[in-house]
């Protein structure tokens, strides 16, 4: 999971960094999805945009940092954790801590990836197997 930052109009300073959307969504009593749209299309929002933080220049960070700490990134809700297998040798490779981690990462569908667990077949490259967090 990504941090979210939310940026001023001028695009060069950040105004508060979430864990996640449904933490601005809430402090500005708007939806999850609405803040996530306004991030995909690059609108405004709430007198700022909204941007992941690693999109952010290494200046704000720095700026933002002098005065903030970043909020702790949350785990899954669910708790499945997603373990990343060599195919040949059997050894675990990785473990990402949920399930969207693998899929942003690799720009694949959540169901392609269960099924690849489900019948324990390789799946862009690696093996991989569900855990609990």
């Amino acid at each position: 999971m990504e941090l979210i930052a939310h940026i001023n109009l001028s695009r060069d300073k950040i105004i508060k960094v979430y864990s996640e959307y449904s933490e601005m969504a809430s402090e500005y009593k708007a939806s999850n999805s609405a803040i996530a749209t306004a991030r995909r299309r690059g609108t405004k929002s709430n007198g700022g945009y909204v941007v992941y933080y690693d999109e952010c220049s290494e200046l704000m960070k720095k700026e933002y940092l002098k005065n903030n700490i970043l909020p702790v990134k949350l785990l899954s809700k669910t708790g499945i954790s997603v373990k990343q297998i060599n195919p040949i040798t059997n050894q675990e490779i990785t473990t990402y801590k949920c399930i969207s981690d693998v899929t942003k990462k690799f720009k694949i569908g959540r169901d392609k990836l269960k099924e690849a667990v489900t019948n324990n077949t390789v799946f862009k490259g690696y093996k991989w197997i569900l855990g609990i967090v």
